[in-house]
């Protein structure tokens, strides 16, 4: 059994944002649905240092827009990558979002998506 590696970049740079629109876009040319028609959301989170990506073996497959507040937490667009849904990835992505927002001493996590 292949062990995954699984990592949260609190920091992601402009190429993993790059990656997280490519693969946005084509979800939506695709299947005509996703996160992509917030695209100006998720550009204006990653200015703010409020986007979360989630990578699997050194691959992003997912990411969150959040906004931070003085104990709690707003997620406003959690997402994984199409071809990685329905394999635990969100779950894992979120408990480690988690675990690094009580590191931080977040109390609450309002999740809107």
């Amino acid at each position: 059994m292949v062990q995954m590696k699984n990592r949260i970049n609190l920091s992601p740079s402009k190429s993993d944002l790059k990656i997280v629109e490519k693969w946005l876009i084509e979800e939506d040319k695709l299947h005509n649905d996703g996160f992509y028609c917030n695209w100006n959301i998720i550009e204006k989170s990653f200015k703010s240092n409020e986007l979360i990506t989630f990578e699997s073996n050194e691959k992003i497959i997912g990411f969150t827009v959040y906004s931070k507040r003085d104990i709690y937490v707003e997620i406003d667009i959690l997402e994984i990558n199409r071809d990685y849904r329905k394999k635990g990835f969100g779950k894992i992505f979120f408990k480690e979002i988690a675990q690094e927002f009580t590191n931080q001493n977040i109390i609450a996590i309002k999740l809107f998506c």
